[in-house]
């Protein structure tokens, strides 16, 4: 839950995140250039809509959000590699994508002018 830049409306947002592990991760043996490697991450899906929105069964749901894909792609990796070579997909989620999702949203023209 959280605003997006230039809005005052109450969003909630749901992310699927594909988190993609290098082989032998987390294990760290120094051994070689993959013992460092972080996963990859993908997005999947991506929904943020209004909290009180109230949306009907025969309505389509569509966001009201655009996400900045490859920022926050590099935003999570840069989150991991500073927790190397612990492993990090939790601390990345917790960090990354709890506190500063919406730091990647930007309304769309649509729901700037919903209220």
């Amino acid at each position: 839950d959280g605003t997006c830049e230039g809005s005052d409306l109450e969003i909630a947002a749901c992310i699927l995140l594909r988190v993609s592990f290098p082989n032998r991760y987390p294990l760290n043996d120094g051994t070689n250039e993959t013992s460092n490697s972080i996963p990859t991450f993908s997005v999947e899906y991506c929904l943020a809509t209004d909290r009180e929105a109230v949306c009907n069964p025969d309505k389509p749901l569509e966001s009201w959000a655009n996400l900045d894909e490859p920022k926050l792609l590099e935003a999570l990796e840069e989150e991991a590699r500073g927790l190397l070579p612990d492993p990090c997909v939790y601390e990345v989620v917790t960090t990354c994508l709890m506190e500063r999702l919406f730091e990647f949203m930007t309304m769309s023209v649509h729901a700037s002018y919903s209220k």
